[in-house]
């Protein structure tokens, strides 16, 4: 019987609090110590106890939790003891403050390459681990890839079908797999296995961390290969063109369907990857656009930080004034400490501001929220005291309109998030927002639509469309499907469908309406993604320092 909140466990020493998870053959708790620490207990769950070979599962869950408690590294979450309760054993493990990869993907979409490949190595070199103490982790993917609150370090989860093997040995295995990072060979029991196995697993999650995608079945894959030699997996620079050219052959080859023509160890894979195994982790909590309040009469504001290296970051400020009618805009320079969650961020200088009210730079120290959503705190300048905050720009309600092909609502979705980010107070842009839009959101924004839609939407597919048109707006609207025998179509004249002509959506709509498209508009935000897209490229590659070989479009 599964155990409620309050069971105690070893006379006392741990208290279960709440259910964590129930899988195909654990079940995990989250318990409290006596000294007021938490952790996780994972043991068998009810229907496995209920199987008449349930003693084997015992031996074999015992067995493993010892193997596992020998895998220590930074990355592999922690087993601190295996106890008996009962006639059940045990594994006691930390609890990891944080979320895990696959909901970070659900949030951003994908991710960037750079910070993509440091989670895989980390989780690469965890592997490395696990492999030379005889054990296969067998369900590599995002969800079991956690990344610790305060310092995002990624640790490897959830090993509860990590098997012992033998290399070039064909053994028999019980088989529980996820559908898309589980290789061909885990889904017949008596195949070999071996670290090419976890190598396919790696290669796929890196593949959605990048795309946003879950690659295809693989047993769907060696179907569509043998019977009509096509393989329904599109390279992963197919979806997000902001791969490089070595990341999406080593991905590719990471996930040959036939084992032998995988790399077959975890550090033969690694060494496809363009790592750079001097740069210190990639910290980019801060960088993206931060709405709040500013300064010593609670200003509306935008916080935009472009750049982090380690614990530093900078960016630009702008507070938006309406009794002066104009937007101060402040060069700033941030810490964050990784540990404590603590931020300074200092006005650095002032960029803009009418001749006749200056802007007083102020001192600024705060707090970043553990799920990295909220900032805030208390400034003082040469004058006042006050208080501020920000919510980071979130991209979640977006991001499940798309991935459920809601283009509609996606749409709309996107006119409000473009409008909120601009702080207009119109129904739609005008040329103003268009200018003073931040370049990571359109950035942002436009690689949502192309991933999702498999390169079919999108600002930078329009920008193509109307690069080919020689820039002429009643050919590039006549080519997405706008403008019909000369008449501009009205928005509820549109059909929202993946069937729609390529480049048709976003709209450059503040949430739909009955008039006519403003393509002026339209031809003002393209020609502002080609100077957006260098300058955020600039801004990648600073980020992305690791990785020269990043192409972006």
């Amino acid at each position: 019987m599964a155990w409620s909140g309050g069971q105690r466990l070893q006379d006392g020493k741990y208290t279960i609090e709440r259910e964590l998870g129930l899988g195909g053959f654990g079940i995990t708790y989250g318990a409290r110590d006596d000294n007021k620490h938490d952790f996780v207990v994972k043991t068998l769950n009810d229907t496995v106890q209920k199987r008449p070979d349930f003693a084997k599962f015992q031996q074999d869950f015992l067995n493993e939790a010892l193997r596992l408690a020998k895998c220590s590294h930074p990355h592999i979450v922690r087993i601190d003891e295996v106890i008996q309760e009962g006639p059940l054993w045990c594994i006691v493990m930390e609890y990891i403050a944080g979320v895990n990869l696959a909901t970070q993907i659900e949030n951003m979409g994908s991710l960037p390459e750079a910070e993509a490949l440091q989670y895989i190595q980390q989780i690469g070199e965890a592997l490395t681990v696990v492999h030379k103490n005889g054990l296969l982790h067998r369900d590599i993917k995002p969800q079991n890839i956690m990344l610790r609150s305060g310092n995002n370090n990624a640790v490897l989860i959830d090993f509860g079908i990590a098997r012992q093997f033998t290399p070039d040995l064909t053994q028999r295995h019980t088989e529980h797999l996820t559908p898309g990072f589980a290789p061909i060979e885990q889904y017949f029991n008596q195949r070999k296995r071996g670290a090419y196995t976890d190598v396919y697993a790696l290669a796929a999650t890196l593949y959605a961390l990048l795309t946003g995608i879950t690659p295809p079945c693989a047993l769907d894959r060696d179907d569509e290969i043998q019977n009509f030699r096509n393989d329904p997996l599109v390279p992963p620079n197919q979806v997000n063109m902001r791969i490089s050219d070595k990341v999406n052959q080593a991905v590719l080859t990471g996930m040959e369907i036939e084992p032998e023509n995988r790399p077959q160890s975890i550090q033969d894979w690694l060494a496809l990857l363009p790592l750079n195994n001097d740069t210190p982790s990639i910290l980019s909590k801060m960088v993206g656009t931060w709405l709040g309040n500013f300064g010593a009469r609670n200003k509306p504001a935008i916080l935009i930080i472009t750049q982090q290296s380690g614990d530093l970051f900078d960016g630009t400020l702008i507070v938006q004034d309406s009794k002066v009618d104009w937007n101060y805009r402040i060069n700033i320079k941030g810490y964050h400490n990784s540990e404590t969650n603590k931020i300074a961020i200092q006005e650095h200088r002032v960029l803009s501001e009418p001749w006749w009210c200056n802007w007083r730079r102020g001192e600024n120290e705060g707090t970043l929220s553990l799920d990295e959503k909220k900032m805030s705190g208390n400034g003082k300048d040469s004058r006042d005291s006050y208080s501020w905050s920000f919510l980071k720009v979130d991209y979640t309600d977006l991001t499940n309109l798309l991935e459920r092909g809601k283009w509609k609502e996606a749409d709309q979705e996107t006119g409000t998030l473009m409008l909120k980010i601009s702080c207009s107070e119109q129904r739609r842009l005008n040329s103003k927002d268009i200018e003073n839009f931040p370049c990571q959101d359109l950035c942002t924004i436009d690689q949502l639509w192309v991933n999702y839609s498999k390169g079919r939407f999108g600002f930078s597919v329009q920008r193509r469309i109307w690069e080919n048109v020689n820039c002429d707006w009643k050919k590039c609207g006549e080519r997405v499907g706008w403008c019909v025998n000369n008449d501009w179509k009205n928005y509820h004249e549109l059909t929202f469908t993946l069937n729609a002509s390529e480049g048709a959506f976003p709209t450059f709509w503040g949430g739909g309406g009955g008039e006519k498209f403003s393509f002026w508009l339209s031809g003002m935000l393209a020609r502002f993604l080609l100077s957006c897209q260098s300058l955020w490229t600039v801004t990648l590659v600073a980020i992305a320092s690791q990785n020269r070989n990043t192409v972006f479009i």
